[in-house]
């Protein structure tokens, strides 16, 4: 199972298209805030999606959740944005979060630093879209997390 991670994409249209050229289909695609008006420029080919509303999300704060926790295959996934956790601080109410809901991982943004944490739960920030960076997982046996660029 492939689960293709955005975040921070900020009216980067242009970086998402690529994005998504380069790594469309997958199953699952995550937007972890800041910018998920941006998806609705787009036909999304995926199972399934989940977006977490982001510090500047403006509106849509109140449309969408701030912060999802779901199974996804047989791992448990929490999804934030990270600036309610104080994410630019450290990341240590992520990883509280993460391990009170018994989670596998956490994935977020905010910082627009990628990051992979390891542990349990993993920590897993793709990156800004913004600036055409974001990051895959593979779910097999184990999760295989990995940052990627559109132009690499």
């Amino acid at each position: 199972m492939k689960v293709l991670v955005i975040s921070d994409s900020h009216g980067n249209i242009n970086a998402l298209r690529r994005i998504f050229q380069k790594e469309l289909p997958c199953d699952v695609i995550i937007h972890c805030g800041d910018g998920i008006n941006d998806l609705q420029k787009f036909e999304i080919n995926a199972t399934k999606l989940f977006v977490v509303a982001g510090n500047m999300d403006g509106t849509y704060i109140s449309q969408y959740e701030r912060r999802v926790v779901t199974d996804i295959g047989k791992f448990r996934f929490y999804i934030a944005h990270g600036d309610l956790q104080r994410a630019h601080d450290d990341y240590a109410e992520l990883y509280e979060e993460g391990q009170r809901n018994s989670c596998d991982i956490v994935v977020f943004g905010h910082t627009h630093k990628k990051y992979i944490g390891n542990g349990k739960p993993i920590l897993f920030n793709p990156g800004p879209a913004l600036n055409g960076l974001y990051g895959v997982i593979l779910i097999g046996e184990t999760l295989n997390c990995a940052h990627r660029h559109v132009d690499e």
